[in-house]
């Protein structure tokens, strides 16, 4: 699924997974460029977020990128 105007890439992407990988993988959010990925990023560290993969580019597409690992069942 992507939302309207957006080829680039998927927002909401779901797919039958094996018991060991269930959960999300990842959201995709559209911030203005590599500084506001890294205030919000920085953010997420500051809440004690802990960076998974990144910050970085992918290869193909472009996108900046940030990944978090989130403790299942942590709300905040």
């Amino acid at each position: 699924m992507r939302p309207r105007g957006n080829d680039d890439h998927h927002s909401l992407f779901m797919i039958e997974t094996p018991p060991f990988m269930q959960g999300l993988e990842h959201f995709a959010f559209h911030v203005e460029g590599p500084t506001a990925l890294m205030q919000s990023g920085n953010r997420l560290q500051e809440k004690g977020y802990e960076t998974f993969w990144g910050p970085g580019r992918h290869k193909m597409g472009s996108n900046w990128f940030w990944y978090f690992q989130v403790a299942a069942g942590r709300g905040r």
